[in-house]
């Protein structure tokens, strides 16, 4: 599996950052919210786990056009 993890950027608000995630991630408005906060007090959490690593950075690509920072995490 490959976990996609939001960084926190201090510049995104976070009501954007709910928004890309439940649009890109597919995930629910109060499980959005939840991460958004999350990722602002921890400064990263994982969002969700792709089985591919071609899925995972689709993923991470459409979160950054919506100006959001984040990664696709080694594994091993």
């Amino acid at each position: 599996m490959f976990p996609v993890v939001l960084h926190d950027d201090k510049v995104t608000p976070m009501a954007a950052v709910a928004y890309a995630l439940a649009e890109v991630c597919r995930i629910g408005p109060e499980e959005a919210v939840r991460l958004t906060l999350l990722v602002h007090d921890e400064g990263e959490a994982e969002a969700a786990r792709y089985a591919t690593a071609d899925e995972a950075e689709r993923v991470v690509a459409r979160l950054h056009f919506h100006g959001i920072d984040a990664t696709v995490a080694v594994t091993r």
